[in-house]
């Protein structure tokens, strides 16, 4: 998928929470204790602020890198169900075994097994 067809896909997506965003418990109680004079707590507080923001990046990236993942084993997958029809039509064999000839192909060569199939695909041969 291309980068920028990604940025549309998950620029499309609707957040449930529209507005300002809520301050999670960790923050509201930090400030509190600002509020009544307790600096090292809030220095504690501040610093698990922190980490947790870390740990949501992280879990967003990666999140938006099986986002592409999926997106490219769909359409690697209907390449590679084409061409296993395109076998199985050319040398009347079963799934199975048109799955194995592009497999044994793939290995042969040192070449991914969807650009095997892309091949067939547009030679209609090994």
């Amino acid at each position: 998928m291309p980068p920028g067809r990604l940025a549309r896909v998950v620029g499309r997506v609707k957040h449930p929470r529209q507005g300002p965003p809520r301050r999670s418990t960790v923050a509201r109680r930090a400030l509190d204790q600002l509020d009544a004079g307790t600096g090292q707590t809030m220095t504690t507080d501040l610093l698990s602020i922190h980490d947790e923001l870390a740990s949501c990046r992280s879990d967003l990236a990666a999140a938006e890198k099986k986002i592409v993942n999926l997106a490219v084993a769909l359409e690697t997958s209907r390449e590679i169900g084409c061409a296993v029809g395109i076998l199985m039509a050319t040398f009347k064999i079963s799934y199975d075994d048109a799955l194995a000839m592009l497999i044994c192909a793939s290995q042969r060569r040192h070449v991914k097994v969807r650009a095997i199939a892309e091949n067939v695909i547009l030679t209609g041969c090994l």
